[in-house]
């Protein structure tokens, strides 16, 4: 009730925190990420107060419970792409309309989300680019200011009100939900990898892989792709 929280999360690997509302959705967005290293307490007081400001010395509830370990997201930890996390729901509940066949009610044709293998405008994924135009979000260069609380929430964008409001008597079950509103509060990513975005050069992908595990201990290929 208070606010608090306290979780395991793994060393050496970049966190990335979101309050979330009772619904899933993230209500406040974090623009870069913290690391924790082996054994390290790590905590929030500090970068969200005032310079002229003192932590405020309080018990909290998180503190007098089991420490929380982070709850996988349908599978192992993976880069979010969205051909293998967003596109299953659009087979499912969207192409059956938006086939590049049918047309609105002005005569034009109605955006085409079916899975394609062409490459789209700067080798973005075709149904991602006719999607992420109904989805409200900062951008991946845009100002890194802290933002105002709610202020990129889900409820914002086009298509989940849309979909809020039964467009074309859509019915998503939770898992198709929880996968849009997650891609939403993720900043809306195209590629899950930097490989499918473009060749990486040489050997860098082997020689990160190898320092990874000499100096962090960590075995996991952010190239790899989980089904």
């Amino acid at each position: 009730e208070d606010g608090s929280a306290m979780f395991r999360v793994p060393a050496n690997t970049p966190i990335a925190v979101q309050p979330l509302d009772a619904e899933g959705k993230a209500m406040q967005i974090m623009r870069s990420w913290l690391t924790a290293m082996p054994g390290e307490f790590l905590a929030c007081v500090g970068c969200h107060e005032k310079q002229t400001d003192t932590a405020s010395i309080r018990f909290h509830e998180a503190i007098a419970r089991p420490v929380d370990e982070i709850t996988p997201w349908y599978g192992p930890t993976r880069g979010f792409g969205f051909d293998r996390e967003v596109q299953p729901v659009l087979d499912k509940y969207c192409v059956s309309c938006h086939d590049g066949q049918k047309k609105d009610t002005g005569g034009e044709l109605l955006p085409d989300f079916r899975k394609s293998d062409k490459k789209g405008w700067s080798n973005f994924t075709p149904s991602y680019l006719a999607l992420h135009r109904f989805v409200r979000r900062p951008g991946p260069e845009s100002d890194y200011h802290v933002q105002a609380p709610l202020e990129y929430h889900a409820d914002g964008s086009e298509l989940t009100q849309m979909l809020r409001k039964g467009h074309g008597r859509v019915q998503l079950d939770a898992e198709a939900w929880d996968r849009l509103i997650t891609w939403m509060d993720l900043n809306v990513p195209d590629r899950g990898t930097w490989g499918e975005e473009r060749k990486v050069p040489g050997n860098v992908h082997q020689r990160r892989l190898e320092m990874a595990k000499t100096y962090a201990g960590l075995s996991d290929d952010p190239e790899a792709i989980v089904a």
